[in-house]
């Protein structure tokens, strides 16, 4: 229950904003089930793909997290999948610190496709993404600036634990 609580408040804080609506949506595509390895590239700071990624089952909440730390990189994208609903978060660390204000990443698009509907621990699954942030930067006085559009797109497999 506090995990639906929680995804349910995560959800409105990301996709109620000012800089419009998100695009997110799930669907279920059998023919995914070739899928053989985990690619998720992006082109944000540099032309790299995360080759890894790991799927977490908690009660009725799929978690799957994207992560890749480099001496240039820094990804960590998490996708959460509730009840047919899809949330995703971002977070990155720039090598230049501002201390004049902070980042933050809006969703707004989260197309999720995944081989299946069954969703247990220690079953296989398989997937592509197709995922967008607008990166705010939010000066210490409260004012915004949309900074860039980041996107991800691949796909991926693993195994629920």
């Amino acid at each position: 229950m506090k995990t639906i609580a929680y995804l349910t408040f995560l959800t409105l804080a990301l996709t109620v904003n000012c800089f419009g609506q998100t695009v997110d949506y799930l669907q279920i595509n059998p023919k995914l089930d070739s899928l053989d390895r985990t690619k998720i590239c992006t082109d944000f700071q540099s032309f790299h793909c995360i080759e890894t990624c790991s799927a977490k089952m908690s009660s009725d909440t799929l978690k799957i997290r994207f992560f890749k730390q480099t001496a240039s990189t820094f990804d960590d994208l998490t996708v959460f999948i509730v009840d047919n609903k899809v949330v995703t978060t971002f977070k990155t660390v720039y090598i230049v610190l501002d201390r004049k204000g902070k980042n933050e990443w809006l969703p707004i698009k989260q197309s999720v496709f995944l081989d299946s509907t069954e969703r247990f621990k220690d079953s296989e699954i398989k997937g592509k993404i197709d995922i967008e942030f607008q990166e705010i930067y939010i000066e210490k006085n409260g004012e915004k600036h949309e900074t860039r559009t980041i996107r991800f797109t691949g796909q991926f497999i693993a195994i629920i634990t």
